[in-house]
This record gives structure tokens, C-alpha cells and sequence, in this order.
């Protein structure tokens, strides 16, 4: 059961979205408001699971609101629910759940509930191991099972250059210029924020959603949250154990991968292993 808030300016859309919630079986909980301090003041005493947010509201914008709960509240699913499709790219840099246009109707309201309620089921286990390669080829497992991503090409491009950054904030510009080089700016920017929803998406469906973090033009991998071979490499490296380097380096640096951002670093890690083994 999940306890959601709606924060609307206009009293008719509050109406009308409590009258399509209300035959939800699986809402405990739908609070009002047309205030965003009165949300606040409601949040200081009371647990949320699920907020529905107006974006253009006299005062604290719902950008403005979404940026703040997502620091101090990040439990909290926000779902913005607005007349304008406009604000789509910015609302998903803001990593919200969903974006609904009004009016909002029962079928797509079920579909986003359905889609939260499957994300509050998947946290991964305590005892799920994360392992992530990068050398010969770009994969992605959990203990002993492989999470294929070739149908999705971009979002697997997109997630392993933000490994290669290892645990670095990224901003889109940087993500534009190497997956999308020749692009102009409003389609690269539009590509990117198609490509960070199916990410977010597969993460989710894989109950992987904890390796990934985005917010307003910040995109970055957590490695506290998965094992790398990159990274086992690198301090391999730094410490001269040369029968570690020898089964992680198995092949270049996601060498049937083609990426061109990715060349750099293959030269780079030829050269340190060359340097290392005496080779020329």
C-alpha cells in the first residue's frame, strides 16, 4: 500500500485526480495540497511514498520543490503532473519518476503506480553481487547471471562510459560530445534524456537502479555498489601484482564494443602494460 500527495495550485485538478485515485486499491493514503509549504510542513511529521507535482504553481515552482526533495527526501517517488510537455527533458534530469500530461486518466495513472510498485519491489538483496566488465567486451551480472543490454545500444554505451568515468560526476554536455559528436545540441540533448529514461528503466526491471545516480545535469556510476574490472586492474596495477593483471587484462578496453570515446583508453592501458612487462 503506498501513501501519495498531490501538489496542485488549482483546486478542480486536485479534485479531479482524488476522484481517479480513489478506486485504487493499492493507495492507503492521498493526501491534498495547493501549497507548497503546507506539503512541507506535512512531510516534517508524516512518511510519503509517492508525490504527484504540479511544475508552473505562483511561488516554488515544482522544478524548484522536485530539486529540494530529491536532497532531502529521496524516498520519496515524484511524479510530475502537468498541462505542459515542454519541461519533459528537464523533469528526467531531475531523475523524477514519471511525467504525466493532464488531465490525468485511471489507465495512465495504473500505469505509473504499477511501475512504482515494481520499483519498491526490487531492491536487490544484501548478498547480490554486482560485477561489471569492461575489457574485451561491456557486461553486466549479478552473482552468476548476465543482464543483457545489446537491445538496448545507447543506454549500454551511456552506462559504460559513466564506468569509465568511474564514480566521476559527468555532465550532459560531456555524455553529448563523446556518444553523439556530431550532433547539434537540442537533438543530442533530446537523445540523451530518451536514453537515461530506458537506462533507468533496465536498471529498475534488473534490480540494478542502485549503481546509477542522475540529478540536474549530474550523471555518475556509485562503485561502492558493484565490482569493476577496470577498477581491480588499476590498483592491480599500482601494486605489481602481475598474475592479477594477467586474468583481469583479458583483451583491450571494451575492444568489441567499437566505441570511438573508448580508443584513448585502450592506447593508455597498452602503454601502461607495455611499460609494465618490459615490451616495447
Amino acid at each position: 500500500m503506498l501513501r501519495i500527495a498531490v501538489l496542485d495550485d488549482e483546486r478542480h485538478a486536485l479534485e479531479l485526480f482524488e476522484s481517479v485515485a480513489e478506486s485504487f486499491e493499492d493507495i492507503s493514503h492521498c493526501g491534498l495540497f495547493n501549497d507548497a509549504d503546507d506539503l512541507l510542513a506535512y512531510l516534517e511529521a508524516n512518511s510519503l511514498d509517492v508525490l504527484f507535482l504540479d511544475i508552473e504553481m505562483p511561488g516554488k515552482s515544482g522544478m524548484q520543490l522536485a530539486e529540494e526533495l530529491c536532497e532531502i527526501r529521496p524516498e520519496i517517488s515524484i511524479v510530475f503532473v502537468t498541462a505542459y510537455s515542454e519541461y519533459a527533458v528537464e523533469a528526467f534530469e531531475l531523475s523524477v519518476f514519471d511525467y504525466i500530461l493532464k488531465p490525468v486518466s485511471a489507465e495512465r495513472l495504473r500505469k505509473t503506480m504499477n511501475r512504482i510498485g515494481k520499483d519498491r519491489q526490487s531492491i536487490k538483496p544484501a548478498s547480490k553481487r554486482i560485477t561489471i566488465h569492461c575489457f574485451q567486451r561491456f557486461e553486466c551480472k549479478a552473482d552468476e547471471t548476465v543482464f543483457p543490454l545489446n537491445h538496448l545500444m545507447k543506454a549500454k554505451e551511456l552506462l559504460a562510459f559513466l564506468v569509465s568515468r568511474k564514480g566521476a560526476v559527468t555532465s550532459w554536455e560531456q555524455i553529448t560530445e563523446a556518444l553523439w559528436p556530431d550532433m547539434n545540441y537540442e537533438k543530442a540533448h533530446n537523445n540523451l534524456y530518451i536514453t537515461t529514461y530506458r537506462l533507468r528503466k533496465w536498471l529498475s526491471e534488473n534490480n540494478l537502479s542502485q549503481i546509477f545516480e542522475s540529478g540536474r545535469n549530474s550523471y555518475r556510476v556509485v562503485p561502492s555498489e558493484f565490482s569493476c574490472d577496470l577498477y581491480d586492474l588499476e590498483k592491480a596495477v599500482k601494486e605489481g601484482d602481475e598474475k592479477r593483471i594477467s586474468l583481469l587484462y583479458n583483451g583491450e578496453f571494451l575492444e568489441e564494443d567499437g566505441y570511438e570515446w573508448a580508443y584513448p583508453i585502450q592506447a593508455e592501458w597498452a602503454g601502461k602494460l607495455n611499460l609494465l612487462t618490459g615490451q616495447k
